[in-house]
């Protein structure tokens, strides 16, 4: 691992780099969200005796993959995800650094159950910026006791805790697509139609490879939604002469929720 006096600054000028090279977000907005978490997590960070650099450096870090992609689907899993390669490659933290970062980019909307002294506290730096950065102070109703919490952690006055009860509640998501099975056949047929070829020359398949968060996955790796008509996903290697034979077998009303422990390959 490689000693850097100043490795905020180093990931700081990462993510600069990707806002002025991607044009599928406000940058403006981009900047003042991520630099704002970063900002509460390191005071939080300091006032819990916890790692400010770390913690600055996972609020920056911890919407990655919508300011890289402009999808806000699993703003957690898919960060995490895409940060992991980038922070391993850079040669500046140890595996147990990575872990934290990682863990608490993971976990940071997952309110309903309590995890690690990072993955709080990123909740909690997210939660303090929503309520400081909009105009009316509003925060999704399901937040509002951690916002009580931290005020109170912080010795807030009183008086501010009024604008928090105005929360706007959330609101519910709910699938306008009668049958999901027929608009996942009917995307997998356009993609087919398109005769896409799985190598670097094709802008189409790179353009579809950039939501991947290796950045040489196109070069070596193949994903299939069921691996050898067994039923089960993969990312493995394979000739891509070879044809795919199978089929994705999904439930009309699944829906994606994970319950479990992130464990980061590093």
């Amino acid at each position: 691992m490689t000693n850097s006096k100043n490795r905020l600054d180093s990931i700081r000028a990462l993510v600069n780099e990707l806002l002025e090279l991607d044009g599928k977000v406000n940058r403006r907005e981009a900047h003042t969200q991520l630099n704002g978490v970063s900002a509460f997590a390191s005071m939080l960070a300091m006032k819990s005796g916890l790692d400010i650099e770390i913690a600055a450096i996972t609020g920056l870090l911890h919407n990655y993959y919508f300011y890289k992609t402009g999808i806000r689907y699993f703003p957690g899993i898919n960060s995490a995800e895409s940060v992991r390669p980038i922070i391993r490659d850079v040669n500046m933290f140890s595996k147990s650094e990575q872990r934290i970062i990682l863990r608490a980019i993971f976990y940071q909307d997952q309110y309903g159950k309590a995890h690690g002294a990072y993955d709080e506290l990123i909740k909690d730096a997210i939660i303090l910026n929503t309520f400081f950065q909009t105009s009316d102070h509003s925060v999704p109703l399901m937040e509002v006791p951690r916002l009580h919490k931290v005020f109170g952690e912080l010795s807030m006055p009183k008086n501010q805790l009024i604008e928090v009860d105005r929360s706007k509640p959330i609101k519910e998501f709910r699938n306008t697509y009668e049958d999901r099975r027929s608009m996942l056949a009917d995307f997998s047929e356009e993609l087919a139609k398109q005769n896409i070829w799985g190598i670097p020359e094709d802008e189409r398949y790179i353009e579809i490879c950039q939501y991947w968060p290796d950045p040489d996955i196109h070069k070596v790796l193949v994903a299939e939604g069921n691996r050898d008509n067994d039923n089960y996903s993969s990312v493995f290697r394979r000739s891509k002469d070879r044809n795919i034979l199978g089929y994705i077998r999904i439930h009309d009303e699944y829906e994606f929720h994970f319950d479990g422990e992130y464990h980061p390959s590093i």
